[in-house]
C-alpha cells in the first residue's frame, strides 16, 4: 500500500516502515532531500502501518496512518509535538478490522477510511461523529474524498467502485470498473484536468464519450505516430542504401 507522502506544504516526507514513520525535511522549490537523516521519527505502537497520506483537513494540515490493529491516527504537520489524534476502527470484534485504507476532506473536518472488515468508516475531526458506511463484500484498500466534500468513492476487493454521500451514508453509483481487485481511486476537479487538443476537436479529458479521449491516450498516440514518422525514415534510408549498392553492381 502506499506508505510514503509528503506534507501539503512540499517542507516534509514520510516515509512509514513497520511501526514507525519518518520524517525527512525537504527542499521545497526543488524537491531533494536536506539529510539523508530522519529529523523526527513518529512511533506508534508495535502494529504494522497500512496506508499514510497527508491534505488538507478544513484549516489544517494533516498526516494520516492507518494500521492493522484498526488504529486511525492523525497527526498535525505544522506541529509534529502536537499530542495527536486517534480514533479506533474496530467495528465489530467479531471480524478483521485491520484498516488498509484512508483520505481527508480539502474543504471539511472529514477523514473516511476502509478496512478488512468490508466497511468504511467516516469521522469529523471537529465534532468527533462516525458514521459507518456498510455495502461493500472485501476488503476496502482505497478510498478518496471529493473536493467538494460531499462524496466519497471507494474500491474494494470485491472489484467493484462504489459512490457514497457523506451526508445520507448512502451508495449514489456503484459499477464494475475492470474484471481484478479495486487498489486504487482518485476524486479530481475538473478545473485540475488539462485539456488537450486532438485533430478533430479539442477533447475534454476523463469524459468517455465518442471523440473524447485522456491526456495519457493523446500523448500515447502522439508517441505512437513520431515512432512511425521515425521507422519510416529508417524505411527511407534503407531504400537509398539498396538503391546505392544496385548502382555499384551496375559499374
Amino acid at each position: 500500500m502506499n506508505c510514503i507522502a509528503v506534507s501539503p506544504n512540499g517542507r516534509l516526507l514520510f516515509i512509514a516502515a513497520r511501526s514507525r514513520i519518518f520524517v525527512y525535511q525537504l527542499n521545497p522549490v526543488l524537491g531533494f532531500l536536506l539529510s539523508l537523516t530522519p529529523f523526527k521519527i513518529l512511533e506508534q505502537t508495535d502494529s504494522e502501518i497500512n496506508q499514510i497520506r497527508t491534505g488538507y483537513c478544513g484549516p489544517d494540515a494533516v498526516l494520516i496512518s492507518v494500521d492493522m490493529e484498526a488504529r486511525v491516527t492523525v497527526y498535525f504537520c505544522d506541529d509534529l509535538l502536537r499530542h495527536p489524534v486517534t480514533f479506533s476502527n474496530n467495528i465489530d470484534p467479531a471480524e478483521d478490522n485491520s484498516t488498509w485504507s484512508c483520505a481527508v476532506s480539502e474543504t471539511s473536518p472529514l477523514i473516511a477510511v476502509g478496512s478488512n472488515s468490508h466497511i468504511l468508516t467516516t469521522w469529523n475531526l471537529r465534532t468527533g461523529s462516525k458514521v459507518v458506511l456498510r455495502g461493500h463484500h472485501h476488503n476496502v484498500p482505497a478510498v478518496d474524498i471529493t473536493p467538494c466534500g460531499r462524496f466519497i468513492a471507494s474500491a474494494s476487493i470485491d472489484k467493484s467502485l462504489r459512490i457514497w454521500d457523506t451526508e445520507t451514508g448512502e451508495t449514489m453509483r456503484r459499477c464494475l470498473p475492470s474484471l481484478h481487485w479495486g487498489w486504487g481511486v482518485r476524486c479530481v476537479s475538473l478545473s485540475s484536468i488539462k485539456q488537450v487538443p486532438s485533430e478533430e476537436s479539442i477533447l475534454q479529458c476523463i469524459t468517455p464519450q465518442e471523440h473524447r479521449v485522456s491526456a495519457f491516450d493523446y500523448v500515447y498516440r502522439m508517441m505512437q505516430q513520431h515512432r512511425e514518422a521515425h521507422d519510416e525514415e529508417d524505411e527511407g534510408d534503407h531504400m537509398q542504401d539498396d538503391d546505392g549498392e544496385e548502382e555499384e553492381e551496375e559499374e
